[in-house]
Order: structure tokens, then sequence, then C-alpha cells
């Protein structure tokens, strides 16, 4: 019997779409307001059935209060009533100038029994014998008596005020509100206010699942975006008209960073097609000097092994230049610590005498400490120097000087070559920093050195600039960004050491 496998089931959560989102979102905004609408109707009945209790009870209080003032007038002959003789004759006199409101009933009640009703608009007492049979018995206390009781008409709230007159029979006034009936307005409120609190909800349902639909658009559209770039295909990007502020950033980051790739990708192809051209040539004329030398000639192979040896060297300094290109841009490339530009400015002059015969001049000294990697920029300094050394005749002058410029963007330190070397040409300046980029192609080198240079720079947050006029010579800075905490510059001249 063949084994077959059963389809998975698909859970509750991924067929409620839970997953996504946009699902998320909008369960989430339903639970929050239905939490809200819930806690502000709870909030809302509670605060209205505390005043309505407390406004029964206040009225209560109010009757008690009425029956005093009533029995001291009775007792000050202020009435038109003759003073009673008997508890009854007194609750008859009371209950006949009251006028109970909605929901109250007055009753009197002597020797337990009910003999006096108010009906009126008000409630019925006499209607109610489970209610007359619960208070009968509480009549016969000296003391006023506050109660509650509860019968098939609702809950009740009771005051029973004892009515004692002369040696007559005891009797009570009991005041009655009906507190279910006067809660009928709170749970209408409660139920009124639960169906608006349900269609609120209903519609803040409808609301943030089309409102989050239309936000979460540009993310369907980034995440379908995002699976057709490729290697081979960098031409997509985000519209620029997103509807918010957010989803613009988003869009701006997400073509800058397509940006990227694609002129990282540009910058790839490009150095492998250069540095095949650069490293072709070497191999080209090793073979060439091998395939038509004499190995029976002395003179020939040894004319051809330092042909090779030569190319060698000059292949193995291509590789270094390029690796140490491609170290520029990790992370780990510098290791910063305080320099000394004062200190190293002098240095530089120093180690520069050793690349050529020039005038080598010290110029303007920038006396400030800096956090960054000294070698690293210390080789990028000689890295200048040995440049103008290669475009400059001898016994020329070179100066080498630092200085701090405050510019819109902020203080900079500046760290300069200037030669008085053949010049380059404007067009030439936009790419003589570019990899494998040279002005004159009968000098020796690939063109790394200067790219290498902006590679230091940039990883130090800085740039690189150059002023040249043709036939006068150049000055080639390294420009980096100084904190605003940095000590106080003091630049000075310093004397002609050559």
């Amino acid at each position: 019997m063949d084994k077959t496998t059963a389809p998975k089931r698909s859970t509750l959560r991924e067929r409620l779409g839970v997953g996504t989102v946009r699902s998320r979102i909008t369960v989430l905004i339903i639970l929050i307001t239905s939490l809200s609408m819930l806690a502000v109707g709870a909030i809302l009945s509670y605060i209205q059935y505390d005043n309505v209790v407390d406004e029964t009870y206040a009225r209560l209080e109010h009757s008690e209060n009425e029956l005093r003032r009533f029995a001291e007038r009775v007792v000050n002959e202020e009435t038109a009533f003759p003073s009673p003789e008997s508890a009854e004759d007194f609750i008859f006199a009371f209950l006949s100038q009251q006028y109970p409101a909605a929901n109250e009933g007055l009753a009197g009640f002597v020797s337990g029994s009910l003999t006096h009703y108010q009906g009126g608009s008000g409630y019925p007492i006499q209607d109610n014998p489970e209610l007359v049979a619960y208070i009968s018995p509480l009549t016969a206390s000296a003391t006023t008596t506050w109660t509650t009781a509860e019968t098939e008409d609702g809950k009740f709230v009771i005051l029973i005020v004892p009515v004692l007159v002369g040696e007559s029979e005891p009797g009570a006034i009991a005041f009655v509100h009906h507190l279910t009936a006067e809660l009928v307005p709170v749970w209408s409120f409660m139920r009124a206010f639960a169906i608006v609190s349900f269609i609120t909800v209903v519609l803040a349902a409808v609301a943030a699942s089309l409102s989050t639909g239309r936000v979460m658009k540009p993310l369907a559209d980034l995440r379908q975006l995002s699976t057709e770039i490729s290697e081979h295909n960098l031409d997509g990007r985000l519209p620029d008209d997103q509807p918010t502020e957010d989803l613009k950033d988003l869009a701006t980051a997400f073509n800058s960073m397509v940006d990227r790739m694609q002129q990282a990708f540009t910058s790839q192809y490009q150095l492998l097609d250069d540095a095949g051209h650069e490293l072709r040539t070497p191999v080209t004329i090793v073979a060439g000097h091998l395939e038509v030398m004499d190995p029976h000639d002395p003179d020939d192979v040894k004319e051809s092994r330092e042909l090779a040896l030569g190319e060698l060297d000059r292949m193995k300094r291509l590789t270094n230049d390029l690796v140490l290109l491609a170290k520029t841009e990790r992370p780990d490339f510098l290791r910063f610590g305080p320099t000394d530009i004062g200190d190293l400015t002098r240095e530089t002059v120093i180690h520069s005498e050793q690349l050529g015969d020039r005038n080598w001049v010290l110029g303007e000294v920038a006396h400030v400490v800096v956090r960054a990697d000294e070698q690293r920029i210390l080789q990028a300094w000689l890295q200048l120097a040995a440049n103008a050394v290669k475009f400059s005749p001898e016994n020329s002058t070179v100066t080498i000087s630092s200085h701090v410029e405050t510019s819109p963007a902020g203080r900079e330190l500046w760290l300069s070559v200037k030669d008085e070397g053949v010049g380059i040409s404007r067009e030439d300046q936009k790419r003589i920093f570019d990899r494998f980029g040279r002005v004159d192609h009968a000098k020796e080198g690939a063109g790394l050195g200067l790219s290498i240079v902006s590679g230091i720079a940039r990883a130090h947050n800085g740039r690189v600039a150059v002023e040249s006029v043709l036939g006068k010579g150049s000055t080639f800075s390294v420009i980096l960004p100084l904190p605003d905490e940095t000590g106080t510059e003091d630049s000075a001249a310093e004397a002609d050491i050559a």
C-alpha cells in the first residue's frame, strides 16, 4: 500500500492572515480601539451609577430633614393642622403635604402595620406586598434605619424614621426610592454606548485596513523590487512621490542603496578591466622576450631575466596597491589615536627628502592634535610628495605644509604638498583621483597612488583637493574635518630646512 503524505493543514494564524504586517496593524488597532472604548464606557457608566446612588441617598436625607422641620413646626403650632394626638395623626398630616417624585414612595406604619401611603406619581409601595412585608418589622426600631431591599420589581433604598407622639402607639414613616428604576437611564446609556462602540470599532477596522493597505503598498513594492534586483538588474527604483514623509525617506534611502550597489558593481567591473589591462602588459612583455630569447646566449638570457624581474616587480607593486586600495573601504582599515599634526608635518618633510633631489621646504604648520591614523596620514602625505617629485624638475621647490581653515561646513585641517611641476589641466583634474587615472602615460606607475590617497582621506571622513596651473605647478591637499572641541589651532611659519 502506497503511503501518501497528508496535506499540511493551515493554522488559524495563516487562515486569518495575521502573519502580514497589514493584518497585524489592523488587529492591533482593533484591540486598542476596543479596549479604549471599553475603558471609557466602564468609567462613564461607573460615574453615572455613582451619581445616581449619591443623588438617591441625598434625596432621602433631604426627606428626613423635611420631616424633622415639619415636626418642629407642629410642636411650635406653626402649621394649619391641630397638634396631633397620636403617631397616626402625625403621619397623616405629614403625608398629606408630600408629593413624591417618580420612583419615590412614602408610607406610614403604626405598630408595624401599613396605615397610610402617598400615591400620586410616586412608586406605589402598597402594590408591592413583598416590600411592605420587608419594611414592616423594621418600623419597630426607635432609631432611624437605612436599608436596601430587593424584590421582583428591583432594588430599593429605604429610610425609616420612627414617629413617637405621647403615649400613643409608635409609628414610622418609610421613604422608599426605587433604585433600579433610577438606574434605567444608566443602563440605556450603556447599551447605546455599546452600540456606538461596536460601530466605532468596525469603522476603525475598515479605516485601518484601508489606510494600512495604502501605507503598506510602497513596502510591498519594495519587497517586490528587492526580489527583482540582482547583479545583472540594478535599474529598478521606487517612485519618489510617496504618501508620507517616512515613506519618502524610505524610498530615497532604498534608491540611494541601489545606486551605491550599482556604482560598486560598476566600479568592480571597471577595476577588473583596468587591473586586467595593467597586468596583461607586463605578462605580454615577459612572454614576448622569453619567446625570442636565445637560451644559448648568456647575455640575452641575462637581459631577459632582468627585464622579467623588473616586470614582475611592477606587477607586485600593482597588486599591493590594489590590495591597499581595497582595504581603504574596510571598517578596520584605520587605527585611530592622538596625532600631533605639527610633529607629523616635520616628519613628513624629513621622509620626503629621500624621495628625490628637490628643494624641500617646511611651510605653515598647524599645531593641533587630532584623532586619526598617523601612519595612514603619513602614507598619504608621502604619496603626494612622491607624486610631486614625479612631475617636477630637479632642484625645484616642493613645500609641505598644514593649516586649519574655517568653512561653512566647520573647521577643517589641510595637509598640503605644493610643487613647481608641469601642472594639470582642468579636464584631467576631474579624473586623476580615479583608479588607474593618469595624465602622462609615459611616466612610471599604474595610476593608483592618488586613488589610495583619496581612499585614506575618505576613511577619515575627509576629502582630497587639487589646485593646479599648467606650467606653474600643483597643490594637492588632504582635507580632514575637525570637531568643535579640538584644541586651539596655532599656525606658525617654520624656517626653510632644505
